[in-house]
């Protein structure tokens, strides 16, 4: 098989250089309050803001825990609605509150409050753009293509270096946030008119088409993939979940568990133990839902009759049964998963 089209265009091209600009601008956004830190963080009687380091810090962990927990749920929300409506959902949030930072003033808190909402748009973008990817190349270009779209990372972070310092020193450092934040929608122009899934992009030629699907592989391409998802059923009583699944929530839980506990100590309720205890209370709640509604569908997948000790070591009944047919792992449920789960830990802490 050829490794490009007989004929054609490239036009997946296009959509991978939209890609390396939405990644661009995302990290050019993120950027700016870093080079705007020495400003903030200047005595009031110097032009400054007055914080503290700590404030400061408080400020970037909030960004980071909502960008981190928002990267999760915009998965889900992009496989829900579609690539295209979705990337530019997350450039709209994110430019929206990068802007927003120019005008809340010196109040600390109301920085981080904005800052919180921006991480919630940024979190969407790598998640479009890698399922993006998926859609519109063949496997043997999607390393590729997700290199060269991941590239605009290092150009955002080095025009954030060139432009920032130079903006606030000659326009003051809110327009340094509005500048940054009103370029993504020019970006947002360009993705609505050149952006469609490959099914219905009508400037995308037959040839580069079957190319692009000449190793299709279990990747919808659908604007709208069917009903129904992992993340859904975590609080279902229904159906059946193999072991695997069982064991990938567990973790996931405990994960999360622990991580919660250290923000709210650190940073959400920093003086209040009664709040502290309440929020966590709640979170146990929620979290032993979850695993008691795993614990419930995996006896479904072993029969009824099995012992509770043996439901995270035991296979599944075979065949269909009562409650379902034979369940598939999920995401959770593989361990390539979790390889790549504690990989990008250790290398991305």
């Amino acid at each position: 098989m050829n490794s490009t089209p007989k004929s054609g265009s490239s036009y997946r091209w296009v959509i991978c250089g939209l890609l390396f600009f939405a990644t661009t601008f995302n990290y050019l956004d993120r950027q700016v309050i870093s080079y705007l830190k020495s400003f903030f963080c200047a005595p009031i009687d110097k032009g400054g803001f007055g914080w503290t380091n700590t404030e400061y810090a408080n400020l970037t962990s909030f960004f980071t825990a909502f960008y981190a927990g928002m990267t999760i749920i915009a998965g889900w929300v992009i496989d829900k609605i579609g690539t295209k409506i979705g990337l530019a959902l997350s450039l709209i949030i994110w430019s929206i509150f990068g802007v927003a930072n120019a005008f809340v003033g010196s109040l600390v808190q109301m920085h981080i409050l904005v800052r919180s909402a921006f991480a919630i748009g940024e979190g969407g973008n790598f998640p479009a753009s890698i399922k993006t990817v998926a859609e519109w190349f063949p496997k043997r270009e999607r390393a590729l293509a997700t290199g060269i779209f991941n590239s605009g990372s290092n150009f955002g972070a080095m025009v954030a270096a060139l432009y920032i310092p130079w903006c606030k020193d000659h326009y003051g450092w809110k327009m340094a946030f509005i500048t940054t934040g009103a370029a993504g929608f020019i970006w947002l122009i360009f993705w609505f008119w050149l952006y469609e899934i490959p099914a219905r992009q009508k400037r995308l030629s037959k040839a580069e088409f079957d190319y692009i699907h000449s190793d299709k592989d279990d990747v919808k391409t659908e604007e709208k993939p069917a009903k129904g998802s992992a993340f859904g059923k975590l609080f279902s009583l229904e159906g059946r979940i193999p072991r695997g699944t069982l064991w990938g929530t567990v973790i996931l839980m405990v994960i999360l568990t622990l991580f919660i506990f250290l923000m709210s100590s650190l940073i959400v309720f920093p003086n209040s133990k009664a709040d502290i205890l309440s929020f966590r209370i709640a979170w146990l709640a929620c979290m032993a839902w979850i695993f008691i509604a795993a614990m419930v569908k995996r006896r479904h997948d072993m029969g009824s009759g099995a012992p509770i000790l043996a439901l995270g070591f035991s296979e599944g009944a075979p065949g269909a049964n009562e409650y379902g047919g034979i369940p598939t792992p999920g995401v959770l449920g593989h361990r390539q998963t979790w390889a790549f789960f504690w990989g990008k830990f250790l290398t991305d802490g």
